[in-house]
């Protein structure tokens, strides 16, 4: 099924679902069929959708598309079923990383493209790198931006800054003691965390995006121990490590890492930046994207984009809907 949204100024919006792997994928498409390049945005989470990430939109043109996907279980795309009934299937077959990967093989073949620029945020930067690895012909270039890490090895180093960073800002009571239950409401509590000026101005308005525990906990289940590491070095598309100097969420030692096993990388580490880069910094992300792409620099500006609240109150009772059906699922799975 699809649809045509307005046009983004002169640009062609297209919103459809896209089927993969037993579930139903929301997909965005800014841009012509036409355009010489596509942009593929892996959004992080998991289980938030693609919403707050919809600034980089401003990277479509007549020349290049930019493609935008809620993953499974995620926003308006559907959880995979089990065959028997009507339940969320919650074997990790259905949330491993081939899964993934084979959505995203989806969204390519859909597009009809055979080369993409792969650009991944947080969790998406763990997929992207998953992507590049064992789909390494479709790959154009990789954006890792804030990237989590590919392996255990670096979750220490991670999860220290985290709960110190946590402890500073409840102590100045910028993040509450006892976290909301919904995981959208819980997001948003935390959003102090996620950028380098814990009273940015962003953090007061809604991005649109929502999320399910549920996705979150099915997806970190799937991919399990997974430790891509070793097979950094196998990664021969160019890529640009991007990460900024104040995020809590993801150590920028995570990109430092990453960058020592691939020398042909390039490093950014963004001073007075967080987790939120299109949020704090978004103008040295598209400078340093379009560098990697042998664009000149400035000729790309991003804008957050404007939130329909009627549609954003319709996304959230539909995450809680299936929120619910995540709970039931796991309640029947330990029966």
């Amino acid at each position: 099924m699809a649809g045509l949204a307005p046009t983004l100024g002169r640009i062609e919006v297209e919103e459809r679902m896209i089927p993969s792997r037993g579930v139903e994928l929301f997909t965005r498409v800014v841009g012509p069929k036409t355009a010489e390049t596509t942009v593929l945005v892996l959004h992080g989470g998991p289980g938030h959708s693609h919403d707050y990430l919809r600034g980089i939109e401003g990277l479509a043109s007549h020349r290049r598309r930019v493609v935008l996907f809620d993953q499974r279980g995620a926003g308006r795309s559907s959880a995979p079923r089990l065959s028997h009934g009507k339940g969320i299937d919650l074997r990790q077959t259905a949330w491993s990383v081939e899964a993934f990967l084979d959505d995203i093989e989806a969204v390519r073949t859909h597009l009809g493209v055979e080369r993409m620029h792969v650009v991944g945020f947080s969790w998406g930067g763990i997929l992207g790198m998953a992507y590049a690895i064992h789909r390494r012909p479709h790959v154009a270039s990789l954006v890792l931006v804030g990237t989590g890490e590919p392996g255990p090895s670096l979750g220490a180093a991670r999860r220290e800054a985290y709960e110190r960073r946590l402890k500073e800002l409840r102590e100045q009571g910028l993040i509450p003691r006892k976290a909301p239950k919904d995981c959208t409401a819980q997001i948003a509590s935390k959003l102090p965390m996620f950028f380098a000026d814990p009273h940015h101005a962003a953090i007061a308005k809604p991005t649109g995006s929502v999320c399910t525990h549920g996705a979150a906990l099915a997806s970190w289940n799937g991919i399990g121990e997974l430790d891509l590491t070793p097979a950094l070095a196998r990664i021969t598309a160019p890529t640009l490590l991007f990460h900024g100097a104040q995020d809590y969420v993801s150590s920028p030692r995570v990109a430092e890492e990453i960058h020592r096993r691939m020398r042909a990388s390039r490093l950014v580490i963004q001073e007075r930046c967080g987790h939120r880069v299109l949020d704090e910094c978004p103008q040295a992300l598209v400078d340093a994207m379009l560098a990697l792409w042998s664009e000149p620099p400035h000729s790309v500006r991003l804008e957050r984009p404007r939130v329909d609240t009627k549609l954003y109150e319709q996304r959230k009772a539909r995450a809680a809907e299936l929120e619910r059906e995540f709970r039931s699922a796991r309640t029947a799975d330990r029966l």
